[in-house]
């Protein structure tokens, strides 16, 4: 049985734990829709992927780092809390203190994927390298709100009456 912690963004096993991150600039993403968070590590178990950079580096290729789950488990997978257990600043991800047991043999991987290739780039090469790693399910379903990036709303299956507006 695994101690569970008073915070339910916090983890019951931490490690790694970065406390001394020399790219000052990050950027992550957490959430049920994923929003943006500018100039912090997600947390908490609905965490997502945390960059690491330097904005304000004038080098021609500049080092950027993105710090992730990797592998499988990766809904037991928290963000953490943003600290460690002492109460430093840290990137300190694991598995979430909600998880009680965790059966024998379990893993949790963690990511780091460094590039020159910029912020963008680099998301799009971690993008890439998740992609890789995780076995097909089979043929993709042909779907509007699967492949393209919008904002979709559904009128029931009514078609319009021929006195609308719109």
């Amino acid at each position: 049985m695994l101690e569970n912690s008073a915070d339910p963004n916090g983890v019951s096993i931490q490690w790694p734990a970065f406390t001394q991150i020399n790219l000052p600039a990050e950027l992550s993403w957490q959430g049920s829709f994923v929003s943006p968070v500018r100039n912090a590590a997600s947390t908490g178990p609905q965490g997502g992927p945390t960059v690491f950079f330097d904005k304000e580096t004038t080098d021609a290729f500049p080092l950027v780092v993105v710090g992730s789950w990797w592998g499988g488990n990766w809904k037991e997978f928290s963000a953490g809390t943003g600290e460690t257990f002492d109460g430093r600043k840290a990137w300190a991800p694991g598995t979430s203190a909600r998880i009680q047991q965790l059966p024998v043999g379990y893993t949790q991987g963690i990511l780091l994927h460094a590039s020159t290739a910029g912020v963008t780039g680099t998301i799009g090469e971690w993008g890439a390298l998740v992609q890789a790693s995780r076995p097909s399910k089979g043929t993709k379903i042909a779907d509007v709100t699967l492949s393209k990036i919008g904002y979709q709303t559904d009128n029931g299956g009514k078609k319009p009456s021929p006195d609308s507006k719109y």
